[in-house]
């Protein structure tokens, strides 16, 4: 009789599992069964394992509380926990940028995660950054956009990096400026003309 049979019916003479006498107890045990070498052996998890386990949870499960509450107030389509943690599960890199995100916006806050709604009337989870600059495009334009390319709001075209001047005082991964350099030339020579036809009145 092997141990996942011995555990089924209830009966175990072995007396280090005998505790362990059914699936449910199995389950909500924090002791976990390994198999190596045709043995198999009792494995539980420290403290300390389980005190981050249950914090991260948590917090994750508050994230996912305050996604869902924000979306609502939006009037957007609100996600059922579910599929947050389907989406979780993918682990915790940015699908846009490849970004490490973090739960908590006071380690990262343009790495944060947030919750994200395609225009094609599904969810995602990405970071910030890229939550910002989806924002700012039409469509789901950003997925599918080039790594080196940045959307211009003025001239709402899809340019280069080399196209945009650097801003080291943005918090983005890019630092670049919002509008390319053709429309902030052009910016500037149309508030230079208005302030000298102001100063010859």
């Amino acid at each position: 009789m092997n141990l996942r049979s011995e555990m089924r019916l209830g009966w175990n003479p072995r007396p280090q599992v005998r505790r362990l006498h059914c699936r449910a107890h199995l389950r909500s045990s924090n002791t976990f069964l390994t198999r190596s070498g045709g043995s198999t052996a009792l494995v539980r998890p420290s403290m300390e394992a389980l005190r981050v386990d249950n914090f991260t949870n948590k917090i994750r499960n508050l994230r996912f509380y305050q996604m869902r509450r924000e979306a609502e107030r939006k009037g957007k389509a609100v996600p059922t926990m579910n599929q947050l943690y389907a989406l979780a599960s993918n682990g915790l890199s940015c699908p846009d940028c490849g970004v490490t995100m973090h739960w908590l916006e006071k380690e990262s806050p343009r790495f944060v995660i947030t919750l994200q709604h395609y225009r094609d009337g599904s969810f995602g989870l990405v970071c910030k950054s890229c939550n910002s600059r989806h924002r700012n495009m039409p469509g789901d334009d950003y997925r599918s956009s080039p790594k080196d390319h940045k959307y211009c709001p003025h001239c709402k075209l899809l340019k280069p990096f080399s196209k945009f001047a650097h801003d080291s005082t943005r918090k983005g991964t890019m630092q670049l400026k919002s509008w390319c350099m053709e429309c902030m030339n052009a910016a500037r020579k149309k508030w230079r003309r208005k302030q000298l036809a102001v100063s010859h009145t």
